[in-house]
């Protein structure tokens, strides 16, 4: 999979969230790249878990940044995107605890996908 980059499409007219959604990718890539070159399996946790404390962080600042420009069911709507990728991750992380799955390039797809059409539908639609 190739090397994501932020770009000018993906912004969302918020410096705070523009960078934070630059590291986001930053840590996909991170995890991508160790996927690739087949980094051990502890090491793969760890980058997990990284986009999980991460994903905890943005998606808190986001909601905040978003609370006054939506009603509450679009709220309501955005913030069930998040746990989405939230319960996603979970599931991914507990079939790898079980040794049932391996982190692999279908965890980087999801990851990469979910956040650019998040990014360019969901947040520049709430932030725009």
């Amino acid at each position: 999979m190739n090397k994501i980059t932020w770009n000018q499409d993906l912004s969302v007219g918020n410096a705070l969230l523009d960078d934070q959604h630059k590291l986001f990718l930053e840590f996909i890539n991170q995890l991508n790249e160790a996927i690739q070159i087949k980094e051990s399996e502890k090491m793969l946790s760890s980058l997990l878990e990284s986009l999980v404390q991460y994903g905890h962080t943005h998606f808190r600042d986001e909601e905040i940044a978003i609370a006054n420009r939506m009603d509450p069911e679009q709220l309501h709507q955005h913030q069930q995107e998040h746990d989405t990728y939230f319960q996603t991750i979970y599931t991914f992380q507990q079939a790898h605890k079980t040794g049932t799955a391996n982190i692999s390039n279908d965890l980087a797809k999801f990851l990469t996908t979910w956040l650019t059409t998040h990014i360019k539908h969901s947040d520049q639609q709430a932030l725009n």
